[in-house]
């Protein structure tokens, strides 16, 4: 199995329909399935002569574009396999990541090239350097232009390496999971039934990596203009242009981005009749979002896929399921996960921060009961690479199986509907025992002041102090202690008809909260934690 035979057989079978779109300055320039191949196999080749070989890791250190898409597949043609690290982490992880992973092979922008000279002892590994610019070692694409098509195809073993992805780094230390080609070719099979996602669809890909499926899935995948590494600094009115020029039926991205642009939507009148799903995923999606973005698209429907790096898709929830839901999770259920995914099992076990190495019955909790949310299926990557320790704390070996502990936390209702509760990371251990942040947060950003709520613990673990921080809608800021007092009182009435809220032992308040950087939108909770403890002295 090669994921690069997706490719050969859109290639044969509609040569002259687009495969991918680029935006720039307004205009999308288009590529044919012909175009592609052409170019990839073109690639394969310049990468071959120089030595790279099949099973090499090949770090990939460029922005998202025609020819980054072409490296990819040029890799996979050859059955080496590319590994994707997110250039907007924290530099330190960044550069640990780099050197971790050990790539012998390294394709790279002219930046990136001059982090491996300025940082040499995270690339030491590196034999073979190439550039997808002038200027930046070995020009793939100049050399591809004079090169003969590769015109073979690495038959691959079940178990070899498709790609490393690593995680974000936003809830722990951003780690490396290895993806196999079964692992990719389950991915498409449950996207494509979860979504209904048929030949003919255009895709507005706001997470780059989502055209990487656009072979596989036999859709076009635009490349929008759009800086990556900062999704909530985007352009809602150029989010919308796009949408507008390629006649999207789907779009993938993260909340930060939906956020900016379902406010300016709503503000310019504007709705997006051709948006047949709209994708909202990366972190929590607050679900009056949701909401609000699913009156935008007459035709179409939200959903709010759940999973992670290391197993994707789990479940799916749409907007129409919020609507069902919403008193329960305005209530304190927490953040309804919706429907669990073809071919996805998904069991809840004891709560737990140690290491699990074999599966038992056992673990499950009883129904009612939270519990640490665990996948197994065709989708699930069985480790990650050279992380030992933190494959042994995220997988459970079950026989020929694995499963994926998520690192989030969940109950079950008496309708058998699953919630999220927040990160097991995130739990608050009080003295009177455990509180969970979603459930909490859920009921307080119903407050009229409220745009973002985050609650986390201060104090050592056993003996935390349960605080909420709350970022207060713009005009809504107060202005002094007295204000913030006065403020802080009202919302904290919100919640006294709510068992679960009635823990909150203080309200803060700041005017932005710590993210991830690679969706923007999953809160920083330790530094959020460490900040709060600073300021309650």
């Amino acid at each position: 199995m090669n994921v690069a035979a997706f490719l050969d057989a859109r290639a044969d079978e509609t040569p002259d329909a687009f495969g991918l779109g680029v935006e720039r300055d307004g205009a999308i320039a288009r590529n044919t399935w012909r175009e592609l191949r052409d170019r990839a196999r073109r690639f394969a080749r310049v990468l071959a002569d120089r030595g790279v070989r099949r099973g090499d890791r090949a770090l990939v250190l460029a922005p998202p574009s025609r020819d980054w898409w072409c490296t990819i597949h040029g890799l996979w043609y050859l059955g080496a396999a590319p590994v994707l690290i997110d250039p907007g982490m924290p530099r330190a992880s960044f550069l640990a990541a780099c050197k971790r992973i050990a790539p012998r092979v390294f394709v790279g922008s002219s930046k990136a090239q001059l982090a491996r000279y300025v940082h040499r002892s995270s690339f030491r590994t590196v034999e073979l350097s190439f550039g997808l610019e002038a200027f930046a070692g070995i020009d793939v694409a100049r050399h591809a232009e004079r090169a003969t098509p590769f015109d073979d195809r690495a038959d691959l073993r079940d178990d070899e390496l498709a790609a490393v992805l690593f995680t974000s780094g936003a809830t722990g230390p951003a780690k490396g999971a290895e993806y196999t080609h079964p692992n990719f070719a389950a991915q498409v099979a449950a996207l494509r039934e979860l979504y209904g996602i048929r030949p003919g669809d255009v895709d507005l890909a706001c997470f780059p990596l989502f055209a990487l499926f656009a072979a596989a899935l036999g859709i076009e995948s635009v490349l929008p203009e759009l800086d990556f590494t900062r999704p909530a600094a985007c352009d809602p009115a150029r989010i919308a242009r796009a949408l507008e020029l390629t006649g999207a039926t789907q779009s993938f991205g993260s909340p930060a981005i939906w956020s900016r642009v379902v406010a300016w939507a709503e503000e310019a009148h504007v709705r997006f009749p051709k948006l047949a799903r709209l994708m909202i995923a990366g972190a929590p999606v607050p679900p009056r979002l949701v909401l609000r973005a699913k009156q935008l698209l007459p035709h179409g429907e939200v959903h709010t896929p759940y999973g992670a790096t290391e197993a994707l898709p789990v479940s799916n929830a749409s907007g129409a399921d919020l609507e069902r839901l919403r008193a329960k999770a305005e209530g304190g259920s927490g953040a309804y996960l919706g429907k669990v995914a073809p071919e996805i099992e998904l069991a809840l076990i004891r709560i737990t921060d140690e290491p699990l190495l074999t599966w038992s019955d056992a673990l499950r909790v009883k129904p009612g009961e939270p519990g640490e949310i665990c996948v197994r299926g065709p989708v699930v990557t069985r480790a990650y690479a050279f992380e030992a320790e933190a494959t042994a704390r995220a997988k459970i070996y079950e026989r020929d199986h694995v499963w994926h502990r998520m690192g989030d936390l969940g109950r079950l209702d008496d309708a058998g509907e699953l919630w999220l509760l927040g990160r097991k990371s995130h739990r608050v251990t009080t003295p009177k025992g455990l509180v969970f942040p979603v459930p909490i947060e859920s009921v307080f950003d119903l407050h009229e002041y409220v745009d973002q709520s985050a609650l986390v613990g201060v104090g050592e673990p056993g003996a935390q102090r349960p605080i909420l921080v709350v970022v207060p809608k713009r005009e809504r800021f107060p202005s002094d202690r007295r204000l913030q007092h006065k403020l802080a009182m009202d919302i904290q009435r919100t919640g006294m008809w709510f068992p679960c809220c009635n823990v909150v032992e203080a309200v803060l308040f700041k005017d932005s909260l710590p993210v991830d950087p690679r969706h923007n939108a999953k809160i920083d909770r330790t530094a959020l934690a460490a900040w709060a403890e600073r300021e309650l002295r």
